[in-house]
């Protein structure tokens, strides 16, 4: 440890510019660094849904539940499974242990649902699994208004906006909601039904057999070959009208004798308004690795390019965007551990009143927290409230080791010793107190890591935040504040420094003498000041235990929206 220290004392160019390069580093990997509201956390929950159109719940119950929940139970690591049978409709939820490979039980899952396959119901709907990912929420909800009406809105969205939005890098898909869906309405007249004896089923089945492209063979000409198609699929409502329907007596009669054809929409089941007017609702997703807040400004840049060659024809209105989150509680966390950085120092300087000492001391906070940013990068974490609360929380104690150092080089200094030596022996003879007080620090989050659920993936990454930056905090204090202090702290015992320091000394006695007499009288009452914090404890306690205290997950985020 001696040789390292005295290494960085004698070769102080190299150390700055391992500093320097730490911190383009730092700057580099802060500029890769995801922002996200929360960690990435993984739920043990995989969810299945299937569609059976105009099945009751029983039918679905019987016919799908049941079979699915049988083939998911023996799928390993599921430790529950829960269903839910509607009409039309059914969702099994299986939860399985936390530290389970989700995607390889996502895929054993599937490969037990395409054994029982053959004894779902052959009309029912493919079976669909869905992990359950925080990170592929939403991340923005936009509506879109046309003067026009919602007609010319969908038709917008559909052919021009969605497109063009998918193609945003970071942007997995872009759902539109309270659109309308063109169809082709064949309503069918009960009475002529009757008269000609045709049952819809049978109608089905011609239309059917008319609506289909049809490979046409292979002609072959010299050298060439060419594929030809029967092209047999409706092309206009026209087309339809005129589907010939032979009837049970041989004869033949056109489709809309029978039945009003209607070029319409889809029964409307979602709706969204702006101020009252109909509009279609975008639900913009991200890709699971995808950085929030970038997508969401790559996002904004397309929709006021479209707004531009759009305008007149269409107006944009933001309902939701999780960036705007984001970047403020971003923002508040990193001008609340600025406050408190900066108090940090204006502390130091009160008890030292010494601009060089409080700089050498205050040098270790941007250090540690751009080497800490690097950490973060390279573990594969994100910046999150949690990890910007994790540094929060370590920046007053990023210059406790360096204090320490500090005050022993003074000490060193007051003896007489040159400079150099001052800041080599007295970093050596405090290297392995501050190196166990600061593994002690960290020890201490050690539990964290065998902690199980959603708490452990929360917390973690607050952990590692801290003992990073105090880590960082302690190579900093060992290198670069002796480095530092042998170059701006080589003067006299006399100097002026240390005369502010005596003189700070000197107003603290007071505060001293008043401890010395408040400390003096609990030693001579101990059954006192024993009695005292005990009862100090229990009203500490009793908010919890008559349940004053109210508990969540999480705080509240104070939305407004």
């Amino acid at each position: 440890m001696k040789k390292l220290i005295e290494l960085c004392i004698r070769r102080p160019l190299g150390v700055l510019m391992l500093v320097l390069f730490v911190s383009i580093l730092g700057f580099i990997s802060l500029s890769k660094l995801k922002l996200d509201l929360y960690p990435n956390i993984q739920f043990p929950i995989i969810m299945v849904f299937t569609n059976y159109e105009g099945a009751g719940p029983e039918e679905i119950e019987n016919l799908i539940t049941k079979p699915l929940e049988s083939a998911i139970s023996a799928v390993p690591n599921v430790k529950k499974v829960r269903s839910t049978s509607s009409t039309g409709s059914s969702m099994v939820m299986a939860e399985c242990n936390f530290g389970a490979d989700m995607d390889f039980t996502n895929l054993k899952m599937r490969e037990r649902i395409d054994m029982i396959k053959s004894v779902l119901p052959d009309d029912a709907d493919e079976p669909m699994l869905f992990k359950f990912d925080p990170s592929m929420m939403p991340i923005a909800f936009y509506g879109i208004a046309s003067p026009k009406g919602i007609a010319e809105a969908t038709r917008i969205a559909e052919n021009k906006i969605q497109n063009r939005l998918e193609r945003v890098p970071g942007v997995a898909s872009v759902s539109l909601m309270g659109s309308l869906t063109r169809e082709i309405q064949v309503l069918l007249s009960t009475e002529k039904m009757n008269f000609y004896h045709i049952s819809p089923s049978y109608l089905i089945q011609a239309l059917r057999s008319e609506n289909l492209n049809l490979p046409g063979g292979i002609v072959k000409s010299g050298q060439k070959e060419m594929v030809l198609r029967t092209i047999g699929e409706f092309q206009s409502v026209e087309d339809l009208k005129s589907v010939k329907i032979t009837l049970p007596n041989g004869s033949i009669i056109p489709l809309q004798e029978i039945a009003e054809i209607r070029d319409s929409y889809h029964e409307q089941k979602q709706y969204s308004r702006i101020n009252g007017q109909n509009s279609v609702m975008m639900m913009i997703m991200k890709e699971s690795d995808a950085n929030t807040v970038l997508v969401t400004r790559e996002v904004r840049k397309a929709i006021a390019e479209l707004q531009t060659d759009l305008e007149g024809q269409i107006q944009f209105h933001k309902f939701f965007e999780q960036a705007d989150y984001i970047e403020k509680s971003l923002n508040n966390v990193t001008q609340n551990a600025l406050v408190g950085a900066l108090l940090a120092v204006m502390v130091l300087y009160f008890f030292l009143r010494s601009f060089r000492s409080t700089f050498i001391i205050s040098v270790a906070i941007p250090i540690s927290i751009i080497i800490t940013f690097a950490a973060i990068y390279f573990s594969n974490m994100t910046l999150n409230l949690v990890s910007m609360g994790g540094l929060a929380l370590g920046v007053g104690m990023l210059v406790d080791n360096a204090i320490v150092v500090l005050e022993v080089i003074f000490r060193y200094r007051e003896e007489g010793h040159d400079a150099l030596t001052a800041a080599t022996e007295g970093t050596s003879e405090i290297a392995m107190a501050i190196t166990a007080s600061t593994l002690t620090s960290i020890v201490v989050f050690v539990p964290i890591l065998f902690v199980e659920g959603i708490a452990a993936q929360i917390f973690k990454e607050m952990a590692f935040t801290v003992s990073f930056s105090l880590g960082a905090s302690l190579i900093v204090a060992l290198t670069v504040i002796p480095m530092l202090s042998s170059k701006l702290m080589a003067i006299k015992t006399n100097s002026k420094a240390l005369q502010k320091i005596r003189q700070s000394e000197y107003r603290l006695g007071k505060v001293e003498k008043f401890y010395r007499k408040l400390l003096s009288t609990a030693i001579h009452n101990r059954r006192i000041v024993v009695l005292l914090a005990v009862v100090l404890f229990l009203l500490g306690l009793f908010p919890f235990i008559i349940g004053a205290v109210k508990t969540n997950f999480t705080t509240s985020m104070g939305d407004k929206e």
